[in-house]
């Protein structure tokens, strides 16, 4: 019966050393500082109409290509619309 316990408590403190995925390393962590909130980087309305024209200009350019991509597509007949044949008289 001792050497039981005492196998299991030897079996125990051999085990606790082992790492798992709720316990970490104290220096892993990086702790969050006032330092990482956002700044003032300006006007608030210069800032969002920059952003905004750059974002239009990429959904032109999204847009184009995909217009392009569909006459292309439509010009090379490579999708079959499901238009009926022409009739003949």
């Amino acid at each position: 019966m001792l050497a039981r316990v005492a196998a299991r408590r030897a079996l125990q403190l051999a085990c606790s050393n082992t790492r798992n995925s709720v316990t970490y390393v104290e220096g892993e962590v990086k702790h969050v500082t006032m330092n990482d909130l956002p700044k003032f980087i300006g006007p608030y309305e210069e800032c969002y109409t920059k952003t905004q024209s750059k974002f239009n200009i990429s959904l032109a350019a999204s847009a184009l290509f995909f217009v392009g991509t569909l006459v292309t597509v439509h010009s090379m007949d490579v999708i079959d619309w499901g238009n009926p044949p022409p009739m003949k008289n």
